[in-house]
Order: structure tokens, then C-alpha cells, then sequence
């Protein structure tokens, strides 16, 4: 009863808030994408939403793997036992590099074979393969940044995610902007522009993660003490993870069957429905964010 009283609305929005912004930020990237290149043509706007979808995929399977940490690590901070929060943070990186590179390679040389037995348009198909050849680099940088936000989430310092994906977004929107169109001295380079400023916005962000991060009492922690694997603790954060990444890749599995139904109709209705689904993951973000 003593710790229920401790807990308050203003308690649970003061942690919620951040969450909710920095993912309606980093949706905002994705309407502003849309919007590039929705002005770059029909056919670039579709692929690259397809694209994204395969790769939102992949990053939503690795997002509720980071689950299974991020509840050990709140659990863990519970307890006022940091020594093993630096030890769930240290294997939560570990398995998401070997999760990173079996999904880039699966990327790399199966879904470009997918993605052409599928595809009715062989424009949109090509637009998708370049899109994902590019933008799959980002994997191992988000799957990082995973770790460090299931760090915060779980010690419940979450303002720090406010300002990573603010900057994250800034500088998508920056070179957004100059490799699409070919602004700013750079290359036109429409649908790839597009996927390279995305990655090179999740290398700055993990940079940025990993510089305040080490700025931090990471001692208290014991983070990056990167000891042998102890197949006690992967055992554990995958008993927690395997079912939430499960539900994850179905979802967005089934998500991506129907985008690619769309496709069968016509390229049009495809961009369509890629700038609707922008619209609608910014309004359900807040509703991630309190849970």
C-alpha cells in the first residue's frame, strides 16, 4: 500500500511524456518523408512506403526483443540492484548485434527476391530494392539505440529520449531535403536520398546516445563492462522477449500483406495509402507511449 501511494498520475506522465514525444517526433520524420517525396513523384512514394515497411518489420522485431530487456532492466532498478542492470544492458547488446546481422543479411539476399515475385510493378519493385538496399545499413544503429532507450525506459530517465530523437529527426529532415532534391550541394538522389539521410539520422542518434550515456554515472550501472556471455541471462531476456517480438512481426507482417494487396490495385493507391498510414501512426503513438 506505502509503494501504491507513491505512484501518481503526475508521476506516470512525467515518465510517459518523453516516450509519447519522442515517438511522435520520429513519426513526423516519416510524414515528412512521405512528403518529399510524394512531390518526387507517385511511384517513389509508393516504393519507399513498401520499403519501409519491410524494414519497419525488421525494427519492430528487434523493438519488442529490446522489451524483454527494457522489464528486466525496470525490474532490476526496482530492486536497487544496479550491478546487474550493466549486465542485462551489456547481453541486450549482444543479442541485438546477432539479431542485426541475421536481418541485414536476410535483407541483403532474400527479400530482394520477395519483393520482385510479389510486385505487380516492376518500377515500384526496383524503387523498393533500392530503397531497402540502402536504408537496411540503419539495423545495426537502431538496433543499438534500442538498448540504450530499454536503458532509460527501465532506470525511468526518460527525458533524454526528447532530445536524441529531436536531433535524430533535424538532421532526417536536413538531408532529407538535400539528397532527394539535390539541395545543398548534394546529389539528386531521389528514393535513395531518402533512405541514406534515414541512416545516417540513426548513426547520430546513436553517437549522441552513446556521448551522453558515457557522460553519465554509467559506474553505478556497470555499463560497458562487455564480459563473456552468460547464457543464464540471454535465457532470460529471451523467455520475457520471444512473445512480444513475435506479436510484433506478425503485426507488421500482416501490415505488409496488405500494402502489398494495395499494390496489386494500382500504383496510385498505394501512395495513398502510405500517406494515410503516416497520418495514422503519428495519432497512435501517445497510446504506446502511456503503455
Amino acid at each position: 500500500m506505502n509503494l501504491l501511494k507513491n505512484i501518481s498520475y503526475r508521476e506516470i506522465w512525467s515518465i510517459s511524456y518523453p516516450i509519447i514525444l519522442g515517438g511522435v517526433a520520429q513519426n513526423i520524420v516519416n510524414v515528412t518523408d512521405t512528403a518529399f517525396l510524394g512531390k518526387f513523384g507517385e511511384i517513389p512514394l509508393a516504393a519507399a512506403g513498401n520499403g519501409g515497411i519491410f524494414y519497419m518489420v525488421i525494427i519492430m522485431a528487434g523493438m519488442g526483443f529490446t522489451a524483454g530487456g527494457e522489464i528486466l532492466i525496470g525490474r532490476r532498478n526496482g530492486e536497487n540492484n544496479a550491478k546487474e542492470i550493466g549486465k542485462i544492458f551489456s547481453h541486450l547488446v549482444y543479442c541485438l548485434l546477432a539479431l542485426s546481422v541475421i536481418f541485414f543479411l536476410i535483407s541483403k539476399f532474400s527479400i530482394p527476391h520477395l519483393i520482385n515475385a510479389v510486385s505487380k510493378s516492376k518500377e515500384i519493385a526496383q524503387y523498393t530494392i533500392e530503397y531497402l538496399d540502402y536504408r537496411i545499413w540503419g539495423v545495426f544503429f537502431s538496433f543499438l539505440c534500442f538498448a540504450f532507450r530499454a536503458f532509460f525506459v527501465g532506470i525511468t530517465e526518460t527525458k533524454i529520449l526528447i532530445t536524441n530523437t529531436a536531433i535524430m529527426g533535424i538532421v532526417n529532415v536536413i538531408l532529407d531535403y538535400a539528397l532527394i532534391f539535390g539541395e545543398l550541394g548534394m546529389p539528386m538522389m531521389g528514393v535513395a536520398g531518402a533512405a541514406i539521410a534515414s541512416v545516417i539520422a540513426e548513426v547520430i542518434a546513436f553517437i549522441h546516445f552513446f556521448w551522453y550515456t558515457s557522460r553519465i554515472d554509467h559506474k553505478k550501472y556497470h555499463l560497458f563492462k562487455f564480459t563473456r556471455i552468460k547464457t543464464n541471462i540471454v535465457n532470460q531476456i529471451s523467455k520475457v522477449a520471444t512473445p512480444i517480438m513475435v506479436r510484433n512481426f506478425i503485426s507488421l507482417t500482416s501490415w505488409l500483406i496488405f500494402f502489398l494487396i494495395i499494390e496489386q490495385i494500382g500504383e496510385r493507391e498505394l501512395a495513398v495509402s502510405h500517406i494515410a498510414r503516416s497520418f495514422y501512426m503519428v495519432l497512435i503513438i501517445p497510446l504506446w507511449g502511456f503503455s
